[in-house]
């Protein structure tokens, strides 16, 4: 999974006009849980719930299970399926 993604490609800067779903494509999101999870839950765990700062300006307290999964099939909202043209949230 995460060995198909390519690392060895430069990063590149996107436009808030690409951004197809501003409400629906997380921005920053806090990167352990320790709000719903009877164990710390990290970055990558379907476990617990983080707030995330969405490109709409708005923040929501998602459980990690309702976010989409990613090219690495985790809850990764970094590896979004689309990148900046798609969802991480319904």
């Amino acid at each position: 999974m995460l060995d198909s993604i390519n690392t060895t490609l430069p990063t590149v800067t996107q436009s808030l006009a690409s951004v197809e779903f501003p409400a629906a494509k997380v921005l920053v999101g806090e990167w352990l849980s320790n709000h719903a999870s009877p164990r710390q839950a990290d970055w990558w765990s379907w476990d617990g719930a983080r707030n995330y700062v969405f490109v709409d300006g708005h923040v929501r307290f998602l459980p990690a299970r309702r976010i989409h999964p990613a090219a690495n099939g985790l809850p990764d909202v970094n590896l979004t399926v689309d990148g900046v043209a798609g969802r991480d949230v319904d």
